[in-house]
């Protein structure tokens, strides 16, 4: 399975730039990223990407090279290894789900948005490059 590494991206920025909006500084734990963990629960809820946005982290957190440094985004630079925190905080405040979708082998690409959408619309048919 492909995944867009935008997708990753997107719903960390949920919580590393959704903090600063009120605060100047990070919190001296992941814990306190608990409301907005939940805001990426709802979100992916509501997109139906729950599982998707599962197996991506849980992948994610098994891969030793994943570049985390370039998942920090916003206006504080997040080291590699707070990012990873952060990811493997917000995977446990959504829920690990089953995993019966980990012997499936994931790569993260880059696609663009619109050929993420057709896909998906399409619920990833055989065909779909990003299957």
């Amino acid at each position: 399975m492909k995944i867009p590494t935008w997708f990753v991206r997107d719903y960390l920025d949920l919580i590393t730039i959704g903090w600063f909006n009120h605060h100047d500084l990070p919190p001296d734990s992941v814990e306190e990223y608990g409301p907005l963990a939940e805001n990426v629960r709802l979100a992916a809820t509501a997109k139906n990407e729950l599982g998707l946005l599962r197996s991506a982290l849980r992948h994610a957190l098994l891969m030793p090279k994943f570049q985390w440094e370039a998942y920090g985004g916003g206006r504080y630079p997040y080291e590699g290894d707070e990012v990873r925190d952060i990811a493997a905080f917000m995977l446990n405040a959504i829920g690990t789900g089953s995993t019966e979708d980990m012997s499936l082998p994931v790569e993260f690409v880059e696609i663009s948005l619109p050929e993420w959408q057709e896909c998906k619309a399409a619920r990833m048919p055989p065909g779909c490059p990003y299957r």
